[in-house]
């Protein structure tokens, strides 16, 4: 039964979570739903305002007598949790925002997912399909609630993480996926479940576009024939020997080639980084035939990153700070410190995933003068660190401003701070943008 069709035989909606996506769900139910009584379960105190006559529970009480009719989970809840999981089988209807809004769409869905940069690629997907007129909007894992878009004629590209695809795929037009990487292993069950919850949105798929740079990604994916492969690392030919698919785009030192052919002209682009010259190849290809290239070539050339990626914050006293609080893996972390000069000392802090930062441990002297460590990775790292390079220098900070002091003071002048945690901020902060955010202002306020 549809969930649309259940609430009007009863009305009864619970939360299980109360974010954004919740308030999305909520504001679009409301208009087609003429009576509802709304329940919010959480395991803490709600991020977003609880509808005011809706009842509450949180905490130990949150599993207790799940009886809506229909039970929308936030994707940072498992379904198998066993409350949740037994309210299904005594026939609450479990979903989400993602699902809700692929009920109810019949319009072609652009869909991106991946272990990195998937909300640079939506954003850059969005405004490129925009720039040549077609309306369009980025949702979902960034952007708006893919349900508040149910209404309009916008084109929606999603960004869809591993949590909402682990419990449903969606059928859509294109799908992106962007690399594949261990992630959020404290969360998933191994990296195969997690692995197979990105995967499946390639079988569900009309069209594909696939980063053959990722070793993972081309080894579980060898036999499947994509709409568009794509490598900065391979040529045209050898991409074409390893992969069967419709079209391919590759890099050289100018241009972004389709076919091996002169294709979109990079040399003009502000941010260059090898990371944003694969999201440019990946959104161009998936785009490819649904805006013109000139289009493409414009948003590339204008685009000067999200907020929290890689971010300029200040330059002060020949210093320059950068905020790249979005950086929550070690392998984020190393690709973000890998496309810096030397002279880096980097605030790693918040809380792990589950992962490995032997790799990390290693590279850090090569790609930093030191380190500022704080919160709940400290022990592991400090310990992982001091076993293969005794002498390098770190820190440990009490709080973000001291960490922001003490990173200065490993620093000629010249130097980078860089905020570049390699874990989550769920020991201090609430988002990773809550983070970035107080690193900015700390950044802007203080005199070193």
């Amino acid at each position: 039964m549809k969930i649309c069709e259940k609430l009007l035989q009863g009305g009864r909606v619970g939360f299980f979570g109360f974010g954004r996506s919740s308030l999305g769900i909520l504001d679009y139910l409301s208009a087609k739903i003429p009576i509802m009584e709304v329940t919010v379960r959480s395991d803490g105190k709600p991020d977003k305002p609880i509808p005011k006559d809706a009842r509450i529970l949180i905490g130990e009480d949150a599993d207790k007598d799940i009886d809506e009719d229909v039970l929308f989970i936030s994707p940072s809840v498992r379904r198998d949790r066993r409350a949740i999981a037994d309210a299904g089988r005594r026939g609450v209807l479990l979903s989400s925002d993602a699902e809700l809004f692929f009920e109810q769409c019949a319009d072609p869905v652009l869909a991106i997912t991946g272990s990195d940069g998937k909300s640079s690629c939506t954003y850059l997907a969005a405004a490129m399909l925009r720039e040549d007129g077609t309306n369009a909007v980025a949702a979902g894992n960034f952007g708006r609630s893919l349900c508040t878009t149910l209404d309009s004629s916008d084109t929606v590209v999603a960004e869809l993480s591993s949590f909402q695809l682990n419990f449903f795929t969606p059928k859509v037009s294109r799908a992106l996926i962007t690399n594949l990487t261990p992630n959020h292993l404290n969360w998933h069950k191994d990296f195969d479940e997690y692995a197979e919850a990105k995967l499946a949105l390639i079988r569900h798929s009309d069209a594909a576009v696939l980063d053959c740079d990722s070793p993972l990604l081309r080894e579980r994916i060898k036999d499947y024939s994509p709409y568009f492969a794509v490598s900065s690392s391979l040529s045209y030919r050898e991409l074409k020997s390893r992969v069967r698919a419709e079209g391919y785009m590759t890099l050289d030192s100018r241009f972004i080639l389709l076919n091996g052919e002169k294709y979109i002209d990079i040399s003009r682009a502000r941010r260059r980084e090898n990371y944003n010259l694969k999201n440019y190849m990946l959104t161009a290809a998936l785009t490819y035939g649904l805006c013109q290239r000139d289009a493409q070539e414009a948003v590339i050339n204008k685009f000067g990153g999200l907020p929290h990626r890689s971010e300029l914050v200040s330059e002060k006293d020949g210093i320059r700070y950068i905020d790249s609080s979005i950086d929550s893996t070690p392998e984020r972390t190393l690709n973000t410190l890998r496309a810096l000069e030397p002279d880096v000392a980097v605030i790693l802090c918040g809380r792990g995933k589950g992962l490995s930062y032997e790799e990390l441990a290693c590279e850090l002297p090569r790609l930093t003068r030191g380190a500022c460590i704080m919160g709940d990775i400290t022990d592991e790292l400090t310990s992982i660190i001091r076993a293969k390079h005794p002498d390098y220098k770190l820190l440990f900070p009490t709080d973000t401003e001291e960490a922001v002091r003490n990173a200065v003071s490993l620093l000629p002048r010249g130097g980078t701070v860089i905020l570049s945690p390699s874990a989550t901020s769920f020991d201090r902060y609430k988002s990773f943008e809550e983070r970035g955010d107080d690193f900015k202002r700390i950044v802007r306020s203080i005199k070193i």
